[in-house]
């Protein structure tokens, strides 16, 4: 595997861009999308409510 370098959609091709967002629709149909934002989230409040706390 190589090292990713994250590249800005305004700079992509169309066919990149159709393809990020091909991937993106694939893993909202999935439920994958929503499965990860749910992680994010409660990693975000974890954060906040330790923060909170000291």
């Amino acid at each position: 595997m190589q090292r990713a370098i994250r590249k800005e959609v305004r700079m992509m091709s169309d066919d990149e861009r159709r393809r990020l967002f091909d991937a993106f629709r694939q893993l909202k149909a999935s439920g994958e999308y929503n499965r990860l934002a749910s992680i994010h989230r409660q990693v975000l409040l974890y954060m906040l409510q330790i923060r909170s706390t000291h």
